[in-house]
């Protein structure tokens, strides 16, 4: 009995996705550093940049500190500590008597100012120190990037006979400079197997690593468990390896300039189908008849939720490398969504041969909505790096799972889809609604998966509130409170269970279980509580889709009669299902108020358009 327990938790922890193998750190000792500054997009055809991704690994950088570009003393400071600026006292400027890496090991440093001019004597005194007796880290500062690189390595007589060496590419240098995504942020280390893409646990992306993982990474040394970096491990790519990093950078810096257009672009359609269905509903039955008749009109309107979704594969096809980046998103992102769309509709059409109720492609829209978020983070988060939506990897603070506007927008689809499965026989429905909305919750919180801590205490009173509705248990005070003591010891479970992996593999499951352990969760939940509070305040476009979310909320709460005429009580049980868990994210999480709007998004456009149970669909 004493040996079931912890086999047990293994096996939980397996199917749950938070068992990982260890890390593999490079063993030779670093000798030669090159930091810089001024690497351009233009300079991964440097010959000096091809040789170094030749003879070890590659990956590009995130630089930025808490949604602000990073400057070239917030990266030196970080190379210096291992953490970004602002978890650490140590001021960002000068260099240390610690040495680049804060470890206090004996350096040379040098400066090569005026590339090629002086390339031929600095390359001397690198030489002289490489040879020393007391094998000291040669530290070379190259304001000239990929000039001064060149230079410099072809005076050394290339990049085959050094020792282990590293290049690390900072923020932009200077006051007037432009922020880091304007600038290929790269790191190099030759420690690494030659042509290899590398990949870090914070990021668990191949080819995108933090600047705080540089530091660990390059001592070759485990990081204590107050420290961010960690060190990075070998990841396989097909093809050329700075080109892939090179990729990743560009889609990156491309998404930030070009997604809000092509975003709106393509849900003005539905948008447009969704005020006048809802004016229609609100004119009467004789307007609403008409317009639905109009079936254009719903195929428009079911369009609108697939173009979040659609998003997040838009990085299937090369868009950024076009002449045109911005129409090349917009086109491809229509692309995929007119497909979704018609898969959508497709379905329904099915369901009314198969089923023995048709399923409305409104509920059809919803479940492809929830099925391709969840689906993507399920497996890996591999597509929404640098996609609409998506997680950025030069400036992100997560960069895989569920975030907490793709949570609103799945499980505001998933409600949808219940609606639907409502309307087939109950011996169907039933174990259909509530065994999908467990595997929802499963996929949004295993680290493995979706790794969103804050939506296990949603989805679990969204699958509680539903079962007591369609299995007709009563809502007594007591039982309210097993409830949620029940989904709270649920939330810990799982972060106990992530907890149980090495320090350098937890996701922020287990690191918030090591809080709670340390007596620090009231001032983490003091700070997320405080972020939400002032999101509006900092970003007042917010506060529209605040009031409407608010609105919805007290139309569920007080208006639930005109709801149930015309949905029915499984329609009215489902969204106040739906209402009572986006009311709990907007409280739990920090950017709950993002949350609850992208919920709004998919909820209105398909509530105008779904018929209700006296209407025919056309």
């Amino acid at each position: 009995m004493r040996s079931f327990l912890p086999r047990l938790l293994l096996l939980a922890a397996f199917f749950l996705g938070v068992l990982s193998p260890s890390v593999a750190l490079a063993q030779e000792p670093l000798r030669l550093l090159f930091i810089t500054s001024n690497l351009s997009y233009s300079d991964a055809t440097s010959p000096a940049l091809r040789c170094l991704t030749s003879h070890g690994g590659v990956s590009t950088l995130a630089t930025g500190v808490l949604h602000q570009p990073g400057s070239y003393a917030d990266g030196l400071a970080t190379l210096r500590t291992g953490n970004r600026p602002g978890d650490t006292a140590e001021p960002a400027h000068g260099h240390p008597a610690s040495g680049p890496l804060g470890d206090g090991r004996g350096a040379v440093e040098l400066h090569l100012d005026s590339g090629a001019t002086y390339a031929a004597e600095v390359a001397a005194e690198v030489s002289r120190a490489l040879h020393a007796p007391t094998s000291p880290l040669v530290t070379v500062y190259l304001p000239d990037g990929a000039k001064g690189l060149d230079a410099l390595l072809s005076a050394l007589g290339g990049c085959e006979k050094l020792p282990r060496t590293a290049l690390v590419s900072l923020a932009d240098a200077g006051p007037g400079a432009a922020p880091g995504p304007a600038r290929l942020q790269v790191f190099v280390d030759t420690g690494f197997p030659a042509g290899s893409v590398l990949a870090s646990p914070n990021t668990r992306q191949p080819g995108v690593a933090l600047l705080a993982d540089v530091r660990p990474t390059l001592l070759g040394a485990e990081p204590g468990p107050e420290s961010l970096g960690r060190p990075l491990t070998v990841s396989t790519v097909s093809g050329d390896s700075l080109q892939f990093v090179t990729d990743r950078s560009l889609a990156a810096r491309a998404v930030l300039d070009y997604s809000a257009p092509a975003l709106v672009a393509c849900c003005l359609p539905g948008f447009a189908a969704m005020l006048a269905l809802g004016y229609a509903a609100w004119r009467g039955k004789q307007a609403r008849a008409w317009l639905r008749s109009q079936v254009w009109l719903r195929v428009l309107a079911t369009s609108f939720p697939l173009v979040f979704a659609a998003g997040l594969y838009v990085n299937l096809l090369p868009w950024w490398r076009s002449d045109h980046p911005g129409w090349a998103l917009a086109a491809t992102l229509a692309a995929f969504t007119c497909a979704a769309t018609a898969l959508c509709w497709g379905v329904a059409a099915l369901s009314a041969r198969l089923l023995p109720a048709a399923l409305p492609p409104e509920a059809v829209s919803g479940l492809l909505v929830a099925l391709l978020i969840l689906g993507e983070s399920a497996a890996g988060s591999p597509l929404q790096l640098a996609a609409p939506l998506g997680a950025d990897p030069l400036w992100a603070g997560r960069f895989y799972g569920i975030s907490n506007h793709l949570f609103g927008t799945a499980l505001a689809g998933w409600a949808f889809a219940c609606i639907g499965l409502l309307r087939l026989p109950r011996r169907w429905a039933v174990p259909a609604v509530l065994g999908g909305s467990l595997l929802v919750a499963l996929v949004c919180v295993a680290p493995g998966m979706g790794a969103d801590f804050g939506s296990l205490l949603a989805t679990l009173p969204f699958t509680l509130l539903l079962a007591a509705g369609l299995l007709r248990i009563r809502l007594r005070p007591a039982r309210v409170f097993w409830a949620g003591l029940g989904t709270a010891l649920a939330v810990l479970g799982v972060a106990f269970l992530d907890w149980l992996r090495p320090v350098d593999a937890r996701s922020h499951l287990g690191r918030f279980f090591q809080k709670l352990l340390d007596g620090e969760v009231l001032p983490l939940l003091a700070r997320k509580s405080w972020q939400n509070l002032t999101l509006v305040w900092d970003f007042p476009a917010l506060l529209p889709v605040l009031a409407i979310a608010l609105a919805c909320l007290a139309a569920v709460a007080w208006r639930p009669s005109a709801i149930a005429l015309r949905w029915g009580d499984d329609g009215l049980l489902v969204l106040r299902a739906l209402a009572l868990a986006v009311g709990i994210g907007m409280l739990v999480n920090d950017t709950g108020t993002v949350l609850a709007g992208m919920a709004c998004a998919v909820t209105l456009p398909l509530l105008a358009s779904m018929p209700g149970h006296a209407e025919e669909p056309s």
